[in-house]
């Protein structure tokens, strides 16, 4: 056989199988992809290759038993449930939370407790490093919780303001 340039040209034509020649019309007519052009041959097949992926799909992310399968939904396609932050005030509440809440990047009672903080407790010795009481800096972040807006620091212990500021930090 001559493999030459002019060999293509004397060859005749190939018959194609009537899928490869459609594959080779689709560009030319969007169109007829749509689903009401289709035939009743046509959709026959597309329903048995639509079954033909879901079952590959359910056999690669659901466990099989002896009565066939679980139909459990995969972990990726489960619906995400939203925190609801109904019933929080200021701890572990996304900052975002905050600012659409107030419009504040912090809560008002967190910002208070930072300034008192700096103007009343600059002189104690490891403020931040050492803990507090547990039960009133539990007592602060209840204080906190239930009525964010009248909190008052005067009387409590440098080192559970900062502790209960510390907690809130790590509560986000």
């Amino acid at each position: 056989r001559d493999s030459g340039v002019g060999a293509s040209l004397t060859r005749p034509n190939r018959l194609r199988w009537p899928s490869f020649q459609i594959s080779n019309r689709l560009s030319h007519s969007v169109a007829s992809l749509q689903i009401t052009n289709q035939s009743a041959g046509q959709l026959s097949l597309l329903q048995k290759f639509s079954l033909l992926r879901l079952t590959a799909i359910m056999e690669k992310y659901s466990m099989s038993n002896k009565h066939g399968w679980t139909w459990s939904v995969p972990k990726f396609m489960k619906r995400m449930k939203v925190p609801d932050y109904k019933d929080k005030n200021v701890f572990g509440v996304p900052l975002i939370v905050h600012v659409q809440r107030s419009g504040q990047p912090l809560p008002l009672s967190l910002q208070q407790a930072l300034r008192y903080l700096r103007s009343q407790c600059l002189d104690q010795i490891g403020l931040f490093r050492k803990s507090g009481v547990k039960s009133r800096i539990q007592a602060l972040r209840q204080m906190n919780e239930s009525s964010p807006d009248n909190v008052n620091y005067e009387d409590q212990s440098a080192y559970d303001v900062a502790d209960m500021v510390k907690q809130f930090f790590r509560d986000l």
